[in-house]
């Protein structure tokens, strides 16, 4: 995995500067391209679903911060669970707002975008006749700024099998959670795990349960890093690096990494377009009718030529 300390070790290390001001720059182009790769994979595991509750005639409901776009909503009243249908054409939503129908079966959404950071909003048709009922949505999400360099501070004890991590000498704080946790001893797995929950200065617990060795007195590190598959956490420092050499009127190294760049997210989206086990070879779906409904299994043996 690389850290987000290990992703400006890397810009730095490649265009041998490490200036103040571009080291900067790095960490806002890192960030930047980020953002844009996680906007074009739309991963299943950047899905978020969030809960709120409706309000007796509130149309609109603020989206959480991280919210890129709308995979669907749903609206729960009593033990019924209502799908509700998206409207994409504004006009046609103007349309349908010119009567004001309130009512506890929606039929119809519309999102409302704010472009900048956050503010987007969700407006649902009918409007909500009674407070208390359950709005279900299920979002693409964005992620927050990488700023944080690792930590390593005291020494933790885990245990095999176990989700548990106790510091000692540690002072783990709530921002840790969503972070990623490694055994920095030799002794560990090399493996990073994201933080789950943190109790106290000295107890975090992990997602996962901890694949090495118990042991107690070991080195470690907290650190950040872009919330992509591996092979595409290298994609936005060629995203900061395009840009540093476009600054410098390096037009050869802006474009080679450029390339690198949309080479990586063309292919990562390729790759994680479908949930199929295999990238490589593509078996027609069971729901589409086996092969035999394209052409026989077998040749006929009453068949005749002229």
């Amino acid at each position: 995995m690389l850290t987000w300390d290990q992703a400006i070790t890397t810009c730095q290390n490649i265009s041998s500067d490490s200036s103040d001001a571009s080291l900067t720059f790095f960490k806002t182009l890192m960030n930047v391209g980020y953002k844009y790769v996680l906007a074009e994979l739309s991963r299943s595991v950047t899905e978020k679903t969030k809960t709120a509750v409706t309000v007796a005639s509130q149309q609109y409901y603020q989206m959480p911060p991280d919210f890129l776009w709308i995979k669907n909503i749903t609206l729960t009243v009593g033990s019924t669970v209502y799908p509700i249908v998206e409207i994409v054409d504004q006009e046609e939503w103007d349309y349908l707002n010119t009567t004001t129908q309130t009512s506890d079966l929606p039929s119809f959404f519309f999102v409302r975008p704010y472009f900048g950071v956050g503010g987007a909003e969700v407006g649902i048709y009918p409007i909500p006749s009674s407070a208390g009922n359950t709005i279900t949505i299920v979002y693409e999400s964005s992620d927050h700024d990488l700023a944080v360099t690792a930590y390593t501070t005291g020494t933790v004890a885990v245990t095999n099998a176990s989700e548990a991590v106790v510091g000692s000498g540690t002072a783990f704080i709530a921002a840790m959670v969503g972070r990623y946790f490694s055994i920095a001893d030799p002794s560990g797995d090399g493996l990073w795990y994201q933080i789950a929950t943190r109790t106290d200065n000295t107890h975090i617990t992990l997602i996962n349960y901890y694949g090495g060795a118990s042991g107690s007195g070991l080195s470690y590190t907290i650190s950040e890093a872009f919330a992509l598959p591996e092979e595409m956490q290298i994609l936005p420092v060629y995203y900061a690096l395009q840009h540093y050499y476009a600054t410098k009127e390096n037009d050869k190294r802006s474009i080679q990494y450029l390339t690198l760049f949309e080479k990586g997210l063309r292919e990562g989206k390729v790759r994680y377009g479908t949930k199929s086990r295999s990238n490589v070879i593509r078996r027609t779906p069971w729901w589409m009718g086996s092969r035999a409904d394209q052409y026989p299994a077998h040749f006929p043996q009453n068949i005749s030529g002229s």
